[in-house]
């Protein structure tokens, strides 16, 4: 994060923290209650009084600044300790964000005792005071900087795919069968080793699951090419809360997968994330979907190892989710990851699409 704020221009450092204090907490309390969230006192905290204060002083800086454009939403009015009260009325949603969360409470508290006497002329502040004021506008705006690049989210599950490959040479009906044995062979290996007992659910994507504490779709059966030929794979998808579990079977079994997918809790600004991209790293996506003004999903190549290319896609969920997907692609037959779930983390792959990690260090 750039910061390049002195004891100079402390003024200039704190009205660039309110702006971004608005505009996340417009943006997070917009995605989670609509357009009319600050009519709500549920939700703002707000009353009647209050919300009239606000509405006043909007009002009269259209009056002192008419020929400017002025916006209309109430927060842009707010000070610091109002946000506050909205921030901890909201914690649930904004707790990640601002964390640890009593530390960055207390921040809102400094600020908005000192915030007047920086703003004012002839208000006497000393010169360590305007450190403190520096310091804790750029705690916020590394905590709204580290969000708004999609660092911290909870991963809700994660999932990965496998395929069981057979060239098909002369025989893809024997090739067919060879590759639906090896993979009814290895989930019949780790059935065996589940202490429990082992269900069966109907899943609207995948058909019928081996439920447990892995979730393992029955096989399915695809034509894949690679640089033997054609082959005949049969194909699984492993969905699981625990990276434990996932992390046993694939280094006790030693099949590879080929996609790792993370699925975090909270909605990550793809359409933001691609701009910050292209404009500090000229990088331009793969391939994109969705629209110039909001864009469902990116990807982008992040590495390569003895011929195979790392492909990652991030994507939106449902449920106001997001998916972080890494792939491995080769044309190697049965060739993938072993150990992703312990190098990679979502964090960390955000951190190289963003460049902050040299792709020479990958």
């Amino acid at each position: 994060m750039e910061f390049n704020f002195t004891i100079d221009n402390t003024k200039d450092c704190i009205v660039v923290t309110e702006e971004q204090l608005h505009r996340i907490i417009d943006q997070v309390l917009l995605r989670k209650y609509g357009l009319r969230w600050e009519d709500d006192p549920n939700i703002t905290g707000w009353s009647k009084d209050k919300k009239t204060g606000l509405e006043t002083r909007r009002n009269e800086k259209k009056t002192i600044f008419p020929h400017e454009t002025h916006s209309t939403r109430l927060l842009d009015y707010s000070y610091i300790l109002d946000l506050k009260s909205i921030v901890s009325k909201n914690q649930k949603h904004f707790k990640s964000i601002f964390c640890p969360w009593n530390d960055m409470m207390a921040m809102f508290d400094i600020l908005g005792k000192l915030r007047n006497k920086v703003m004012h002329p002839g208000n006497q502040i000393m010169k360590h005071q305007h450190y403190l004021c520096l310091g804790v506008c750029g705690e916020f705006l590394l905590a709204i900087e580290y969000w708004n690049k999609g660092y911290s989210r909870t991963v809700q599950f994660c999932s990965c795919d496998f395929r069981f490959d057979e060239l098909e040479g002369t025989d893809p009906a024997g090739a067919k069968a060879r590759s639906l044995q090896n993979a009814e062979e290895w989930l019949v290996s780790i059935k065996d080793k589940s202490t429990r007992k082992v269900e069966i659910e109907q899943d609207i994507s995948y058909g019928q699951l081996y439920k447990g504490e892995v979730k393992i779709s029955f096989p399915r059966n695809s034509r894949q090419s690679y640089r033997e030929g054609y082959t005949q794979s049969a194909n699984l998808h492993l969905i699981s809360k625990s990276i434990n579990a996932i992390n046993r079977i694939l280094v006790e079994e030693r099949h590879p997968c080929w996609t790792f997918n993370w699925t975090l809790y909270s909605e990550l600004d793809i359409s933001s994330m691609v701009s910050i991209i292209e404009e500090t790293k000229d990088r331009i996506p793969l391939s994109s979907s969705g629209t110039a003004r909001k864009k469902t999903s990116a990807s982008y190549y992040i590495g390569a190892d003895n011929g195979s290319r790392f492909r990652v896609n991030v994507s939106m969920g449902a449920s106001q989710t997001t998916n972080i997907t890494i792939y491995h692609d080769s044309e190697e037959l049965n060739s993938g990851f072993i150990n992703a779930q312990n190098v990679f983390s979502p964090d960390l792959i955000l951190q190289i699409l963003y460049g902050e990690i040299p792709r020479n260090k990958i």
